[in-house]
């Protein structure tokens, strides 16, 4: 187990801890106050399972993994911060406690993002900001909910959604995450909102491609795994410019964001700012306790590797069809006969003797589910 410095912040009912060498963090809520019981609010056990990734000219770079950027934490204007600073951009992801309108206490963070460019050209700059959600995973649960609609599927929430905000929770405790600032109506909005399978998202450098209705399942590596990643697409960025973002993380609080005024519902496309914005709701304590924790963390990494065969499209139909067939003259039954075929297959994939791309995992993902619904 690996000896890692982490800064611990405590605030009303949040709990920050960030971990200074690989610049991720963790967010707990204060659920039993009595027995001083913290909650965590996403995936606390692989704390670089989030991340902020940056895209410039085509390249994709996560912040905390690439050995681009250097990696420091600091404090600004009493907040922490992580700062990546590489040859050409300076990246600052700040923390502010914040308090929603029906809390008396912080129950939540603001993190402002800003992007620098250093160099001395134009850079075409995006960013992404993947969160590992587990709340609402739980066996007969609705992962997820907007203020327009339930998601329990994959689903892409654009700025022209009209959407507010999404919600996640359990029988204790809930996270909320903006779309629109509830603090700050004017801030950017993010392009759009990935709601996924997190494995999908992890692996891909940049933007996964959308499979409307697809589960949150990655046959058969990652079963009811859900997560939530944030797009703000690519833009001109000057040299010595800079772009800001704000994401806000609390505790639910429906009416604080359906206080939001009409006139600024309407989601506006994402443009440049020049300066940097600093928005601080509150702050935190004086005192921030520095400790060293140990822990084991598994580092994610996207790796591409060339298949040892290849495959043409599944044609899951056609194996439905061989399955029938074959039932028939034995006196069996076709839907098993079909898994035990989509079965086979996939543990070829497992063992590297065959390739399925994303087309085909899709299908045979959805043709166990229905199969298996059947019976």
């Amino acid at each position: 187990m690996n000896s890692l410095s982490a800064s611990e912040i405590t605030d009303g009912f949040v709990r920050l801890i960030l971990h200074e060498r690989t610049g991720r963090f963790s967010l707990y809520y204060l659920a039993d106050p009595e027995e001083a019981r913290y909650e965590p609010l996403f995936n606390s056990r692989n704390p670089g399972a989030s991340f902020l990734s940056v895209f410039v000219d085509g390249n994709a770079y996560r912040l905390g993994d690439s050995w681009s950027f250097r990696t420091r934490f600091e404090m600004r204007n009493r907040n922490p911060a992580f700062v990546f600073e590489s040859a050409f951009l300076t990246v600052s992801e700040v923390f502010s406690p914040v308090r929603s309108a029906s809390s008396k206490f912080a129950n939540g963070i603001m993190i402002t993002i800003t992007i620098e460019n250093k160099s001395s050209r134009r850079l075409s700059v995006g960013m992404r900001f993947l969160l590992d959600t587990e709340l609402g995973e739980g066996q007969g649960k609705v992962p997820f909910v907007t203020n327009s609609q339930s998601v329990s599927k994959e689903t892409l929430i654009e700025s022209s959604s009209g959407e507010l905000y999404w919600l996640s929770g359990n029988e204790n405790v809930s996270l909320m995450g903006s779309i629109i600032n509830p603090l700050n109506y004017d801030a950017i909005t993010p392009n759009f909102v990935h709601i996924a399978n997190w494995r999908r998202l992890n692996e891909v450098p940049w933007t996964l491609r959308y499979s409307e209705g697809r589960s949150f399942n990655f046959i058969p590596y990652s079963i009811g795994d859900s997560a939530v990643c944030y797009y703000y697409e690519p833009a001109p960025l000057e040299s010595g410019n800079s772009f800001t973002y704000t994401i806000v993380l609390t505790t639910e609080d429906v009416a604080w964001y359906n206080s939001i005024p009409d006139s600024f519902r309407p989601a506006r496309q994402p443009q440049q700012q020049q300066e940097n914005v600093s928005i601080t709701a509150l702050e935190w304590p004086d005192e921030v306790q520095t400790q060293t924790q140990s822990q084991g963390q598994t580092q994610t990494q996207t790796v591409i590797e060339t298949p040892r065969a290849a495959l043409t499209t599944i044609d899951v139909a056609a194996i439905e069809k061989e399955a029938s067939m074959e039932a028939a003259a034995n006196n069996g039954n076709s839907d098993m006969l079909t898994l035990i075929k989509l079965q086979e297959i996939l543990d070829q994939f497992i063992a590297g003797e065959i390739y399925l791309n994303e087309h085909d995992l899709t299908e045979i993902e959805m043709a166990i589910e229905r199969l298996r619904n059947r019976n």
